[in-house]
């Protein structure tokens, strides 16, 4: 098989992993069908140009659920934002400067979230959810529950000016805020430690990752992101209300997972959510033009989201029964010599705990080895002590190390 054959067929298998990909290309041949203008370069634009928003909100949101987290106050922040950024051009502050102050008051309201999320240990699906109900209060006082209009002409164009004479500037800014964000996530140490913690938050601790600060920051960034985004959406506008971003919120997180960013943490990036959210915007344009009722898009919406991710859990299902029918035929394999004689080693029932206690502090034991001393750490199952293996002064410790039980002649490799 040639190189080009062997990157074709990992191109393919990449996709077809990708749900959220394979409903893009469904509608696009979908649309083959139909007498429509889907096919052109001002359609697909327009698709840009109207998903921006969201997109930018979905890069902050990205950052908090890979780290174990989400956001239900964007919607919120988004359209608080929008609001301070109009009254306070409005009210002669530079525009520059009210751009950025509209900004700074969404990331204060992330470093809020992260606070409560991170420090106080709450859950961050209800805490996020009430700030965003609190923040849609204030929104309500500060307009009268009334739209804002902006006076100035130029924050107009701001949203609504193209590159080249055919490039929305919000698609354009969309595209360099996703490059930041995929660059962050995917060359720096605080990605890779965004990774780790929705991996395992322990194991993360232990490991030496400062966990709070890291997660802290993704929830800032979320917010930032967010208030971005209501800057944009206002300038686009050119009119802040309080009845921006009702229904932003879920429709971004679930973008999000459905582009393949889990909910659980660890996995997914940027280019996961803009598919996500690409999915999304895709399916109302071709409705749109094929003239369905909105009643009947929200039907459809609902039908697609729940399709697309239960084909992904489907297919992650059937992965993990493949690899542990394929693990249990080799351990039912039958032996190659006699039977061995005598009698068989007493059942452990507490191994997958032991195991699970040695991944957390092999980091710490490891740091220790060299000291040259044992250490006696009880377990948190109370079923005795874990006696670390001691090195010498300066001894480097081995690629694994073996921990041995004190309460029972069980040991296990860490």
């Amino acid at each position: 098989m040639t190189y080009s054959a062997v990157n074709s067929k990992r191109l393919v298998q990449s996709l077809t992993k990708q749900k959220a990909v394979l409903a893009i290309l469904a509608m696009f041949l979908l649309m083959l069908f139909f007498d429509t203008k889907f096919y052109t370069a001002y359609n697909f634009l327009s698709i840009l140009r109207d998903a921006s928003i969201n997109v930018i909100i979905a890069f902050g949101v990205t950052l908090a659920v890979i780290c174990g987290g989400c956001d239900l106050s964007v919607g919120s922040v988004m359209c608080m934002s929008g609001i301070l950024a109009v009254q306070m051009i409005n009210g002669g502050t530079d525009m520059g400067l009210a751009i950025v102050l509209a900004v700074a008051a969404g990331a204060v309201v992330g470093f809020v979230n992260g606070f409560l999320v991170v420090h106080q240990r709450t859950e961050p699906f209800i805490i996020t959810l009430g700030v965003g109900m609190l923040l849609k209060g204030v929104s309500q006082q500060l307009t009268d529950a009334h739209p804002v209009s902006c006076k100035n002409p130029l924050f107009m164009k701001i949203a609504n000016g193209k590159l080249f004479g055919s490039i929305p500037n919000l698609a354009v800014i969309m595209v360099v805020l996703g490059i930041l964000v995929y660059l962050l996530l995917r060359f720096t140490s605080y990605g890779r430690n965004c990774y780790a913690i929705g991996g395992d938050y322990d194991v993360a601790k232990y490991s030496g990752i400062n966990v709070i600060r890291t997660k802290w920051i993704a929830f800032i960034l979320s917010g930032a992101a967010a208030a971005i985004a209501g800057v944009l959406l206002s300038s686009k506008l050119n009119t802040g209300s309080s009845i921006y971003g009702d229904d932003t919120a879920l429709m971004v997180n679930c973008g999000v997972v459905i582009g393949g960013t889990s909910f659980s943490g660890g996995v997914g990036g940027v280019l996961q959510s803009f598919v996500g959210l690409m999915v999304l915007q895709f399916l109302t344009n071709c409705m749109n033009m094929l003239g369905i009722a909105p009643y009947v898009q929200q039907v459809l919406q609902g039908t697609v989201i729940v399709a697309i991710l239960w084909l992904d859990c489907f297919g992650i299902k059937r992965k993990k029964e493949a690899v542990c029918g394929r693990r249990g035929r080799r351990r039912r394999a039958p032996p190659s010599g006699p039977p061995a004689k005598g009698p068989e080693a007493p059942w452990n029932p507490h191994k997958r705990d032991m195991q699970k206690e040695g991944l957390r502090l092999r980091a710490f034991l490891r740091c220790t080895y060299a000291s040259g001393s044992r250490l006696h750490l009880p377990l948190a199952w109370g079923q005795g002590e874990i006696i670390s293996p001691c090195g010498g002064p300066g001894a480097t410790p081995p690629a694994s190390l073996r921990l041995r039980l004190s309460s029972t002649r069980a040991s296990f490799r860490v």
